[in-house]
């Protein structure tokens, strides 16, 4: 524990001259300009005080240190900073929430982050304060929408998808690894837990409890992962990453893996960017406990903000994404299916503070000879500049074009998209996770990134 101390205090980014300027992105001015000034707003406050986690992530890396050492000291540093600097912000929005002007407020540790549904009056007081960098609209996202599904239709033969032949899933297979020991996860509309390719392998049915197996945002006393809404679309990605019946019908890249899965995008009512960081909160703690390295080992996303704005400088992902892959997960997105126009990757995966972080997934046809680019499918280069690999969207591609997967009940359906790209890249991240027990996730994917 001394050690883990010692440690923290070198990475504490204090902000010794604070600026009177607090940040205000365009989206959240645009709304102030229109709302009713006894209106609420939803708002996401980002701390000034924050942990400099991308030089603790690279000295831990050079450190050598173990995954159970670098769980503890990121986990640690982040509570403990998040701790330290809120406390002073919280108390002035509870005062206010008495006097009517705040609805709802918590804060999140994951990121050093205040989330406040609030009138105009609360936040122009704010944009005074010393300890607050930046504050941005908590707006509404959505996910990218796959295309071409087709009816749903019961398997009757068992067999290993193409797609997974095309990323050579089937040669790691022939060596022993097939995923055993390592968890997925996705931030989707949630997962058909009752599916014959699934139901074995969620953390739920493995001796974990529910509620650190699955987590609805909207609704989280529901205790058995299902769509949250009449789409199928997070049980067809996750079937995409570890999906296997028991009579060996192979859907998923790895099909010994387990699961956990978190239901946001697609869920009724408005889906907002909290949501997502209340997902990857959970993820990389479920129970709460430091010592028990229950957080997964990829994560893969199909959603997007469309209306985030400077994904490059400013933006809350840039924190967030360097925070939760600096535990020890791999994230990866789908790039967007917005193609074929250049620079048409979806927000937020345009950020690149290397090469692989923010990692986002385009979309190959695997059926047709050559693999040739999806016409739909998100193009780069990078909107945020850089040269060499920077610039480089997206870092990977993988089949995407009608893919089969899971769906209702027992069944299977067939549809295309980046959104089943990115899983397969999941996949990939926990059947080498299976070959490299000690690796994290960001070196997984720097392995892909420079091989594939």
């Amino acid at each position: 524990m001394k050690k883990i101390l010692l440690v923290l205090c070198l990475f504490f980014f204090l902000g010794e001259a604070y600026s009177q300027n607090v940040v205000i992105t365009s989206r959240l001015q645009n709304k102030l300009q229109i709302v009713n000034p006894l209106q609420y707003t939803r708002v996401m406050i980002l701390m000034k005080d924050r942990v400099n986690m991308e030089q603790m992530d690279a000295d831990l890396y050079r450190m050598n240190a173990s995954l159970e050492f670098r769980y503890r000291a990121v986990i640690t540093a982040l509570m403990d900073n998040a701790r330290n600097t809120q406390g002073p912000l919280l108390d002035y929005l509870n005062s206010q929430k008495n006097f009517g002007k705040v609805m709802e407020y918590h804060g999140y540790w994951i990121i050093n982050m205040v989330y406040m549904k609030a009138t105009a009056d609360v936040i122009n007081q704010l944009a005074l304060r010393n300890d607050i960098e930046l504050m941005d609209l908590d707006d509404e996202i959505t996910f990218d929408k796959p295309l071409n599904p087709s009816p749903e239709y019961m398997r009757t033969t068992e067999a290993v998808q193409t797609g997974l032949r095309v990323i050579k899933a089937d040669s790691v297979w022939a060596r022993g690894f097939t995923g055993q020991g390592t968890t997925v996860m996705n931030i989707d509309n949630g997962v058909n837990g009752t599916h014959d390719a699934l139901n074995s392998r969620w953390w739920g049915n493995n001796g974990r409890a529910w509620y650190h197996s699955w987590l609805n945002v909207q609704t989280p006393n529901v205790s058995f992962p299902a769509p949250c809404g009449t789409d199928y679309h997070g049980t067809h990605t996750m079937g995409i990453m570890t999906g296997r019946t028991a009579a060996g019908d192979t859907i998923g890249v790895a099909p010994n893996a387990r699961w956990m899965a978190a239901a946001v995008t697609d869920c009724p009512g408005a889906v907002y960017p909290t949501n997502n960081v209340t997902a990857f909160q959970w993820a990389v703690n479920p129970d709460s406990n430091i010592a028990t390295l229950d957080y997964p080992d990829a994560i893969s996303c199909s959603w997007q903000d469309p209306n985030a704005g400077d994904q490059c400088a400013t933006s809350i992902y840039r924190t967030l994404l360097v925070n939760v892959e600096a535990v020890g997960v791999g994230v990866v997105f789908s790039a967007g299916n917005s193609g074929p126009g250049t620079s048409t990757i979806t927000p937020p995966k345009n950020i690149n503070l290397d090469s692989i972080n923010v990692m986002c997934t385009g979309a190959v046809d695997g059926n047709t000879a050559g693999y040739p680019i999806a016409s739909f499918s998100s193009r780069g280069p990078s909107i945020c500049g850089g040269v060499g690999t920077l610039s480089i969207k997206p870092e990977i591609s993988a089949p995407g074009v009608n893919i089969s997967s899971c769906g209702s009940g027992n069944s299977y359906y067939t549809i295309s998209g980046t959104s089943m790209a990115s899983p397969h890249v999941g996949g990939s991240i926990a059947l080498l996770k299976s070959v490299a027990p000690y690796m994290t996730g960001k070196q997984i994917k720097a392995v892909i990134f420079s091989t594939c």
